[in-house]
């Protein structure tokens, strides 16, 4: 078990790599994949699956996989699509400690609620950031990110999301309103409005004092 826990637990890459499989436990996903989704490099994720099979954590097979090329550059550039035969892994359910270290992992969020602040005072005139969904542990939220402001980039946002995703091993999604728009929605007791403030959150950011 000592052996078990070192192998497991030795490194942070290690730790968002298990995310990846315990959050998705029913996908499988080619080495690509996984190095777009942790951002890891292939050379420490060809390691760490190495030790995770020996540990009968995860599964191996080979699948038929679609892949794109990119032939050409400049204006004649064009994306072709094949189908290769790839290894790909999962995570294997009737590991011994399956459903505690899902329980255990899935249990931290994708990023520190003081570091969240910070990151969302940038990205415009933020005046209400709600965190749900993966960032506060629960699964059964509509979205993991609610917010409402004024200048409010987008493509920041969807820059730190890209960041975090890595961490929170799935994709995470966002919705983004002027202060009118969130108003109105609050006036017309819109369902989705009221689902994410009725539904478990954690408000960051509160400068509309929504109770």
């Amino acid at each position: 078990m000592e052996n078990l826990l070192g192998v497991l637990f030795e490194a942070p890459e290690k730790i968002r790599l298990m995310r990846l499989f315990l959050r998705n436990p029913s996908m499988t996903f080619s080495e690509d994949e996984v190095a777009r989704l942790t951002k890891l490099s292939k050379k420490k994720i060809d390691a760490e699956l190495g030790k995770f099979l020996k540990l009968n954590f995860i599964t191996k097979r080979t699948a038929t996989v679609v892949v794109s090329n990119i032939e050409k550059k400049g204006k004649a550039r064009k994306i072709k699509l094949q189908q290769k035969k790839l290894p790909v892994y999962g995570a294997n359910q009737a590991f011994e400690f399956f459903k505690e270290l899902r329980e255990l992992i899935l249990r931290q969020v994708p990023e520190a609620r003081h570091k969240l602040i910070g990151k969302l005072r940038k990205v415009g005139k933020v005046k209400l950031a709600i965190a749900s969904g993966a960032f506060i542990n629960n699964e059964g939220s509509r979205v993991d990110l609610f917010i409402v402001g004024d200048n409010v980039s987008r493509r920041k946002i969807e820059s730190m999301l890209a960041h975090w995703e890595a961490n929170a091993g799935r994709p995470l999604t966002y919705t983004l309103m002027t202060p009118e728009e969130f108003r109105y929605r609050l006036d017309m007791f819109d369902r989705f409005t009221r689902d994410v403030l009725e539904s478990p959150h954690d408000k960051l950011i509160n400068a509309l004092n929504i109770s």
